[in-house]
């Protein structure tokens, strides 16, 4: 099929080729014609000026003859004008009766030497004739001359006799083409002249003297191709009358002479065409040969390409590295036809070849192999050939990609007596991406089998904190079912050893629905915050009184309690102070911190999983999220702790911590403390102190991978450096042997989402700065001396005046049922702050990003205020979007929302910021306050900014 179209296109091809050919000729043919016409014509032209002036001379000549006196003055003027005249002209004055008046010497000559006199001449003068009249040829001793007669006056004829010859000896000047002619006929048909001379003798009368005659009269111009010649010859001509005479100049041109060219050249191209046809017949002949050759080579090919397809859905099937690299280095082997593959990964470092040899070779090849697999040159970005040496057989090598284009390899084949081709190098190109993709994919199921181990360990080290503690831990998920319960709550409640109930709380305790629990419990979930109260509930044995603080954990609550009994007096923060030691505070805060960024990298693994492991995936994310409870779930546990500023000794807090410190740091970090015995009790948040101390230690840790050193001083100073008011206070003082900042970051080092780190959330330093301004003191950060970075905490020893409790009312609602537009990115809380507005009587309509809310505003939402988050993911913080928010409605006002502390401007008129999560009373008093002032986008955001500690 596939000659048989090749034939039909070398024949339409050789048609063309014929066809363009033909046209080409022909229109070549007439451009040769049509420019010989115009040659011919402008010679016509050029000669008939020149006779015209010829003539016209003459005719002036005898026009000067008028008044000549019959005597020897007379004859001198004659002679005078006739050496004006063409040379050979002869000039004489006749009479009416034809006899010479005068004469000169030369026209003498000439009438003596007439055969038949010029009797004849004088006669065919037309009566009155005023003009120049040209006679018929007379016949001389030197050949056809020329009689030109003009009346002088009634009695006397002026006469001139030109010799033909001097005539045609006009036109030698002219440049003539070969084959060329110019002839010059009188008005009754004679030749006066012919150059260059030729079979036509002048004076006499051609054949076709009538047409000339004709013409003459007319006075017409006429030019083509003259096939009637006498002599059979073609001529291309041109005829132009004379101007102001009665004569006509024909030009006459060979066609024989001109075409010769054009008949070269079509020779020429014929001859190439033939060549050219010869071509595309051999070139025919070539391809059909080679078609046939990669058909077959491509069928070969394609039975190669199904095995390696079959073969390919073996790899992504194959759990185990070592099998999938033997089987690919077999496909490989198998797909190029060669004696030989190898495989070489580029991590881990050191790792030996995997090597499939043909069946059938020796042995002692594998060490030159081996040798082969292990050169650096061969691991290249492109497939690369590499020639036969003399220990090393001729191969290919492949790169190893992941779906990401991150080099993980290089497949290597070779064979001895196999040339390589692109076929080839196509098959094993697939092969290598294929197969970077199963290594690749086989990597991440490993780092998911160790993250899920992680978890686990971690999981298990949350539960052993929880598991250690006295008090009673339950963890209820969003639909209120049990999902934890430690030793403690399961001994107090008699609840059973194994599985939890699948119950909810409200199943199990129905009681509790006739409480005022229920509510409690239901706001704390919506609104955040805590909620201490005492319960009595059913057990075994009796009911039992219990002490319960609950607070929200991830998207459920947690509730730790203890039996009342003896101590149902204590204080509420002797519940939540006694049940962790600020060590162990630290600790589960410091596990929280890993076990958030275990989790977040599990998350990143599940999302960099193919389809095909989609349940594997799901399975890291059901753990990722159990995880997170448990973070959550150990966070409000923290957060329950201390949290008023009370005196205590930094010293002390300090010492208690070095244990903890030290394990933090690491085995690889030598860290070295200075604290003095004691110092004067500081009123301070206790707990504040440790997670800034704890941080610290963390961030310095980060800073050195490799290890390092980590000194840890604390003392006094009687006066305190700026911006501290004077006096003495607390210096904190944490230095590492690290990297330090790199340029601008040492002064962004303290802002609320900054960090170095990928993947960092850039809040711990910004947390303690927070802590330190909240004491009255400050957090400076520097380049210490000889390298690493220097971190002081600073802390005035006159507190800050504790502010007084406020009383706790219900959140009232608001009026006019505003409209609401809620920008909140984290799901939970965007729930509950919905929820919150909604009880205070509003209108809500929540986005989870910037994106989303000017779409809100685009479809027509026209809100009253904007409640926005200041960070925010899609590409458009809090704050630009509430910049935007003139361009919505003017009237809008802007209530901006955060989770960290912040330092606002104080230019009048600058949005109000509520810290979540608040109580619904804070909430309720923000947004009176902001729809009362109504706070506007574009005023308060024109030069001024928020600063995140």
């Amino acid at each position: 099929m596939r000659a048989g179209r090749a034939a039909v296109l070398a024949l339409l091809m050789t048609s063309l080729l014929a066809t363009a050919l033909g046209l080409n000729l022909s229109l070549d043919r007439r451009r040769t014609e049509d420019r010989v016409l115009r040659g011919v014509n402008a010679l016509a032209e050029a000669a008939a000026a020149q006779a015209a002036a010829m003539l016209n001379g003459l005719d002036q000549a005898l026009l000067g003859l008028e008044g000549l006196d019959e005597d020897a003055e007379g004859e001198g003027r004659l002679q005078r004008h006739e050496a004006l005249a063409p040379e050979g002209t002869g000039l004489f004055v006749l009479d009416a009766a034809g006899a010479v008046k005068l004469a000169t010497a030369r026209g003498r000559e000439h009438i003596a030497g007439l055969q038949q006199g010029y009797a004849a001449s004088l006669a065919s003068l037309p009566a009155g004739e005023p003009a120049l009249y040209v006679a018929p040829p007379l016949r001389g001793r030197e050949g056809s001359i020329l009689p030109l007669l003009r009346r002088l006056d009634a009695h006397r004829v002026g006469m001139a006799l030109l010799p033909l010859q001097g005539l045609a000896g006009q036109y030698a000047r002219l440049p003539l083409a070969k084959g060329a002619r110019l002839l010059l006929f009188d008005a009754e048909g004679h030749r006066l002249a012919v150059h260059p001379p030729g079979p036509w003798p002048a004076g006499e009368k051609p054949a076709r003297a009538e047409e000339v005659v004709r013409a003459l009269r007319e006075r017409r111009r006429a030019s083509g191709m003259d096939r009637a010649a006498a002599d059979g010859t073609p001529r291309y001509y041109a005829a132009v009358p004379v101007q102001g005479q009665p004569v006509m100049l024909i030009a006459l041109q060979s066609q024989k002479e001109v075409m010769a060219p054009w008949w070269q050249r079509t020779w020429l191209l014929i001859g190439l065409a033939l060549l050219a046809t010869l071509a595309i017949g051999a070139g025919t002949v070539l391809v059909l040969r080679e078609m046939a050759r990669r058909l077959a080579a491509r069928q070969a090919a394609t039975a190669r390409l199904e095995a390696l397809a079959r073969g390919s859905a073996q790899i992504a099937a194959m759990a185990e590295m070592p099998a999938l690299l033997h089987r690919v280095g077999q496909l490989a082997r198998q797909a190029a036809a060669a004696r030989f593959a190898a495989i070489r990964l580029h991590e881990p470092a050191g790792h030996e070849p995997v090597i499939d040899l043909k069946p059938g070779d020796a042995p002692p090849a594998l060490a030159a192999l081996r040798r082969l697999a292990l050169e650096p040159g061969l691991a290249g970005d492109a497939p690369c050939l590499w020639p036969a040496q003399a220990e090393r057989p001729a191969a290919l090598s492949v790169p190893l990609r992941g779906a990401d284009g991150a080099p993980l390899g290089t497949l290597l084949v070779g064979d001895a007596d196999h040339a390589f081709d692109a076929d080839d190098i196509a098959m094993l190109s697939q092969l290598g991406v294929l197969a970077g993709i199963a290594i690749r994919n086989r990597r991440l199921i490993g780092t998911l089998h160790h993250a899920a181990q992680e978890a686990e360990s971690a999981r298990g080290r949350v539960e052993f904190i929880l598991e250690s503690i006295s008090d009673g831990f339950i963890a209820l998920d969003s639909e209120w079912r049990f999902a934890y319960a430690n030793t403690a709550a399961r001994r107090m409640l008699k609840l059973a050893e194994g599985a939890l109930p699948r119950q909810t709380l409200w199943q199990r305790y129905p009681i509790l629905l006739e409480t005022a629990l229920v509510e409690q419990l239901h706001t704390v979930a919506a609104r955040g915050g805590r909620a201490e109260f005492d319960i009595t509930l059913p057990c075994e044995g009796g009911d039992r009184s219990f002490r319960m603080l609950s607070y929200p954990a991830g998207d459920g609550i947690a509730l730790q309690f203890r039996e009342t009994g003896q101590r149902q007096a204590a204080a509420p923060e002797a519940l939540a102070g006694g049940a962790l030691p600020g060590a162990a505070i630290i600790q589960a805060a410091g596990l929280a911190h890993d076990l958030g960024h275990l989790m977040a990298a599990m998350e990143e693994t599940a999302s960099r999983l193919p389809p095909e492991a989609a349940e594997a995936a799901e399975a890291l994310r059901r753990s990722g999220a159990l995880g997170q409870a448990l973070s959550g779930a150990l966070l409000g546990l923290i957060r329950s702790g201390r949290t008023e500023a009370r005196p205590a000794d930094p010293a002390a807090l300090l010492r208690g911590l070095l244990g903890l410190l030290r394990r933090l740091a690491g085995p690889a970090v030598a860290l070295e403390a200075e604290i003095p015995p004691s110092l004067p009790p500081l009123p301070l948040e206790a707990g504040q102190l440790e997670s800034a101390v704890v941080n610290l230690v963390l961030n310095a840790r980060a800073a050195m991978p490799q290890g390092g050193s980590l000194r840890l001083t604390l003392h006094r100073l009687e006066a305190a450096p700026a911006p501290l008011p004077p006096g003495p206070c607390l210096r904190l003082a944490v230095q590492d042997s690290g990297s330090g900042f790199h340029g601008a970051a040492l002064g962004r080092a303290g802002e609320a989402g900054f960090s170095e780190k990928p993947g960092g959330h850039g809040l711990g330093l910004a947390a303690i700065a927070a802590f330190a301004r909240r004491q009255g003191g400050a957090f400076r950060l520097s380049d210490a001396a000889g390298g690493g970075c220097l971190a002081e905490l600073l802390l005035p020893w006159s507190p800050l005046p504790l502010p007084a409790p406020s009383e706790t009312l219900p959140p009232p609602r608001l009026e006019g049922s505003p409209c609401i537009l809620l920008v909140e990115d984290e799901p939970s809380l965007r729930q509950r702050l919905t929820a919150q507005l909604q009880a205070l009587g509003c209108a809500v309509h929540a986005a989870e990003d910037g994106p989303a809310a000017l779409q809100l505003v685009e479809e027509g939402l026209r809100p009253d205020l904007l409640l926005t988050d200041v960070m925010l993911p899609g590409g458009l913080s809090g704050l630009h979007l509430a910049e935007k928010a003139r361009h919505w409605q003017p009237s809008c006002a802007v209530l901006l929302i955060s989770a960290y502390a912040v330092e606002a401007g104080t230019t009048p008129g600058q949005p109000p910021l509520l810290l979540k999560p608040c109580t619904g009373d804070e909430l309720a008093a923000a947004l009176q306050s902001a729809l009362t002032q109504k706070v506007l986008a574009s005023d308060p955001l024109s030069g001024e900014k928020l600063t995140f500690q």
